[in-house]
């Protein structure tokens, strides 16, 4: 009979080069307005990919990038501004276009920034809601009852007596 090793198995593939320091750095670069794409350029940097990975296998990362995320949008917006004040009249529909994207990214990353969208409940023929109690369940199953034993005594009738 074999001996059972006690020894773990090695893993295969490539270290992980995900680090504390790494993971906040690309928070701290998301939350300056910095976008992912520019971040995975560095040399130093993982892929976007990776990065991906890395949210679904560290849930501080996760949810450190998520918060990054929504702070990013003050950045974005101060970036917008800046790009609006330094316009000149012969570029100021790029620039505006560019401002404007800004602020749409801001509002997907922050509701603070993004379209304010109201809902409004009416109810029949735009009346107030109304709601249904226990006491309106209990008239609603005596009128349903009431209609079952109209319509077995209708079929009755119709068919001669039986049913």
């Amino acid at each position: 009979m074999k001996k059972k090793s006690t020894i773990p198995p090695k893993r295969t593939g490539r270290p992980t080069k995900y680090t504390d320091a790494l993971a906040d750095e690309i928070c701290r670069r998301i939350a300056e307005g910095e976008m992912l794409m520019q971040i995975v350029r560095d040399e130093h940097m993982p892929e976007r990919k990776t990065v991906y990975n890395w949210m679904n296998e560290h849930d501080d990362f996760l949810h450190n990038y998520a918060r990054a995320c929504e702070m990013s949008a003050d950045a974005l917006v101060e970036k917008g501004l800046e790009i609006l004040d330094g316009s000149s009249p012969d570029c100021a529909q790029m620039d505006k276009n560019r401002a404007e994207y800004r602020k749409w990214l801001a509002g997907k990353r922050n509701a603070r920034y993004g379209e304010r969208q109201a809902v409004e409940l009416t109810g029949a023929n735009g009346g107030p809601v109304e709601m249904i109690t226990e006491y309106d369940e209990d008239r609603i199953a005596s009128v349903m009852d009431r209609i079952e034993s109209i319509r077995r005594k209708r079929a009755e009738e119709e068919n001669g007596g039986t049913v």
